[in-house]
């Protein structure tokens, strides 16, 4: 298991998200304690079926980035399962 500081962690963030989906355990050490960084394979959503806020900002900041309108169409095929 590859084990980092929250400071290591930080500075290679994309690589170690990417080690992550590879495969690699990859755990984070945070107050004494181990935070095990692992892909999921869906979103997050609440008990109703509605994603969590901070989900819903991100897809909206990213659309305007894009210079897009997030419909709902764009929510529910970003917001579905993703093969893992």
């Amino acid at each position: 298991m590859q084990t980092l500081s929250l400071t290591e962690a930080r500075a290679n963030l994309t690589k170690l998200c990417q080690s992550a989906l590879d495969g690699v355990d990859v755990a984070i050490v945070h107050n004494g304690r181990l935070v095990k960084l692992q892909p999921v394979s869906e979103v997050a959503e609440l008990s109703d079926g509605e994603a969590m806020p901070d989900t819903d900002k991100l897809l909206a900041a990213r659309a305007k980035k894009a210079g897009r309108t997030l419909t709902a169409v764009d929510r529910k095929r970003i917001l579905s399962p993703v093969k893992a």
